[in-house]
């Protein structure tokens, strides 16, 4: 793509492509980003065309009447992106490398890299001077969500400033999740309706699941079928009727102002702005039994701890639960490759296999990822991985990259990396073209998945992880609107490969069945605050066609009817055992159960 910034032409590689949303592409390009605006495609409605031509007008406009000095972390134009013929088709802003999106504060396993509240109060410090700072500049962010903000250490940054609402403009967007409840029915497009408290509600939003990990409308609630009613209803999770989520922190960790600000906000439908010193001055505390962080003289997690859990085995109905293993540290990683269980966990400061045996003395950060190939472990950090085995490094290869993390995955016996525009299998064999930077892959025992993304286009893959032969011609849906993560589960002839999306403010869970060959079996795809099997896209195992999901409500097992999933059983007795945020794997006669710090056997009778 060519594009024309300051009167100079300027090409544009889809290597370089930084992020897709549902409005634009951000290309890399020098050490800016350059934002490009979604063009209307062949056969669009003419509904969805008049939408595009209204909100692009906006842009332009707001392009054009951009406010100046607004607070530094407010990544601003600085210069438009024009066609041949002089059309702005977007424009260029500052780059924030290795920047994280603030969705990722609200994931747990992520947390666990190395984050705790005390630099979540500094980001979300950090964040609510922008929020001001724009306030006094008569901005209002308008769609203020954890996508379209960014951190890096304990610094904050505004993106996607283009769709704030100044000077008279409005913000035609909003985002479910975080749409102030008092703004609901609004029309956004036809004027300017958003106010400074619906971004200091949109900010506490993401603050409690930063905290806490659930929404504050989050859990289940019998007397309402949607999270929107009852956000709308101002039914908060602090209600006695709420089931709260297992794999979230209870609300008790939080001091009692900060509580009481949410309770106003939440349950009293009050809008007051936070009082900013108030985050500097809460002290946090790691309960030194469960890990979990909170601002009281005792940890409220362990008081409410079931002593029966603490048990080897344990019955309950017609399940056994056997605990295999349990550590004080974190379990990173765990599969079954063959008969055998594997898995990588961490302990201290140290880095061990289910031998026992150390990896590396260190702990583990965001930045690495891992994998397991029999008795070797995988560590990659930035652009190569560590291949390890009896404590000693084996090999260090340079690998290609998604974003900023390194891409390659493994099974029993091989590893696959990205080098360039090939999928190579042991850093030797080339198995097939892909794109670099933009491609995304696992294998399974006997096959690979994967996809990559080129402009609005998906393209999706399977390889044979023994003969090296790749398939490009998958046909499954385009991924809509900004892809946020995916995951692979597979056995020997299937794969289900699941992916959360936001689309038009929703974020959308889907599941798909492939066999080995790339021919869809079932799908599923469901708005995922509303879903009991796709609230999230991890927390899955294969057996068979059929697929068991991970709930706060015990395991649910899906079966495939016409080319579609659809919940065939809820097994009520395993209900202590799971919970949404657990991984799963099917075992002979069961199914191992791995948490953050035990893996527990499932056996029914």
């Amino acid at each position: 793509m060519d594009v024309y910034i300051e009167g100079k032409k300027v090409r544009l590689s889809p290597k370089d492509i930084l992020g897709t949303g549902g409005e634009a592409q951000v290309f890399n390009w020098r050490d800016k980003a350059v934002k490009i605006f979604h063009k209307p495609e062949k056969g669009w409605e003419q509904d969805r065309k008049d939408l595009w031509q209204m909100m692009h007008r906006i842009k332009l406009e707001k392009l054009r009447k951009f406010p100046q000095n607004l607070p530094k972390n407010v990544i601003s134009p600085i210069a438009l992106a024009k066609d041949v013929k002089g059309e702005i088709v977007g424009y260029v802003m500052p780059k924030v490398s290795g920047a994280e999106v603030a969705y990722m504060l609200s994931q747990k396993k992520f947390r666990q890299g190395g984050i705790d509240n005390s630099e979540v109060m500094e980001i979300f410090g950090d964040l609510g001077q922008a929020v001001d700072g724009l306030h006094t500049r008569s901005v209002i962010i308008g769609d203020f969500n954890d996508l379209n903000v960014l951190f890096k250490d304990q610094k904050s940054y505004l993106i996607d400033t283009d769709s704030m609402q100044f000077a008279g403009l409005p913000c035609v967007m909003a985002t479910e999740r975080f749409l102030d409840p008092l703004l609901f029915g609004q029309d956004f497009s036809s004027r300017a309706v958003f106010t400074c408290e619906s971004d200091y509600y949109a900010f506490a939003v993401m603050l409690f699941q930063s905290l806490l990990y659930v929404h504050p409308y989050g859990g289940i609630h019998k007397g309402f079928k949607t999270m929107l009613r009852r956000a709308e209803a101002a039914v908060s999770v602090f209600d006695d009727q709420v089931k709260y989520p297992k794999a979230a922190i209870h609300y008790g960790v939080l001091p009692d102002e900060l509580l009481n600000y949410f309770s106003l906000l939440f349950d009293d439908k009050q809008r007051a702005k936070l009082d900013l010193n108030l985050l500097k001055s809460i002290r946090w505390t790691e309960c030194a039994k469960c890990g979990v962080y909170h601002a009281r003289r005792v940890c409220p997690t362990c008081v409410q701890r079931d002593p029966a859990l603490v048990q080897a085995t344990v019955i309950n109905g017609s399940c056994t639960a056997t605990r295999v293993f349990q550590t004080r540290g974190r379990i990173i990683l765990a599969e079954l490759q063959g008969p055998k269980l594997r898995y990588l966990y961490e302990e201290g400061d140290t880095l061990r296999r289910e031998t026992q045996q150390k990896v590396i003395l260190e702990k583990a950060d965001r930045t690495m990822r891992f994998a397991l190939m029999g008795d070797r472990t995988l560590i990659g950090s930035g652009k190569k991985i560590a291949v390890i085995r009896n404590e000693k490094v084996e090999q260090i290869i340079p690998v290609g990259g998604l974003g900023k993390l390194p891409m390659f995955t493994s099974n029993q016996s091989d590893f696959f990396t990205l080098s360039g525009d090939y999928l190579a299998e042991n850093d030797q064999e080339i198995v097939g073209q892909i794109l670099e930077n933009q491609t995304w892959f696992k294998v399974g025992p006997d096959f690979g998945f994967g996809f990559y993304r080129v402009g609005l286009k998906t393209v999706y893959f399977v390889f044979d992880a023994h003969k090296g032969f790749l398939n490009d011609n998958v046909k499954l849906p385009e991924i809509k609107g900004q892809l946020v993560d995916a995951e692979c589960y597979f056995t020997h002839d299937s794969v289900l490969f699941t992916l959360s999306r936001v689309e038009n403010g929703k974020t959308i869970n889907v599941i798909y069945l492939l066999d080995k060959n790339g021919k869809l079996i079932a799908e599923r795809e469901e708005e995922a605050d509303n879903s009991r099997s796709l609230k999230t896209i991890r927390g899955k195992a294969l057996g068979g066609n059929n697929v068991l999901c991970a709930t706060d409500e015990g395991l649910l097992l899906l079966n495939p009817e016409n080319g579609y999933f659809v919940e065939a059983k809820l097994f009520s007795d395993t209900e202590k055992f799971v919970d949404e945020s657990c991984e799963l794997i099917s075992a002979a006669g069961g199914v191992y159960v791995i948490s953050e710090k035990e893996i527990r056997l499932l056996r029914l009778s």
